[in-house]
């Protein structure tokens, strides 16, 4: 079963990987998912505190497809990290 520990050294696997850097993962959730099998959710809009969601089913599947899973959910998070720095970037641009 996944711990927020664990998530954190398959993010830092994937950082490696993806070349990038991402904050680490704050908070897990065990819980039924409507319509998914794992879920990236910010808990605040600065994106540097998220949770990722888990459902059970995520369990029943191997541990090559977990990963897979647990990564597609690194690149959604990615994928609104650099979004929000971009516009942090631009805000701050905006104001000299």
């Amino acid at each position: 079963m996944y711990t927020v520990d664990l998530l954190n050294q398959e993010l830092e696997k994937y950082c490696v990987y993806m070349n990038c850097h991402l904050p680490n993962v704050t908070n897990i959730q065990h819980c039924d998912i409507s319509g998914a099998i794992a879920k990236f959710v910010p808990d605040k809009p600065s994106l540097n505190e998220y949770t990722i969601q888990i459902s059970p089913s995520l369990y029943e599947k191997d541990l090559y497809r977990q990963q897979a899973i647990i990564w597609h959910e690194f690149k959604h998070l990615e994928t609104r990290y650099n979004q929000n720095s971009l516009h942090v970037l631009r805000s701050s641009c905006h104001r000299n």
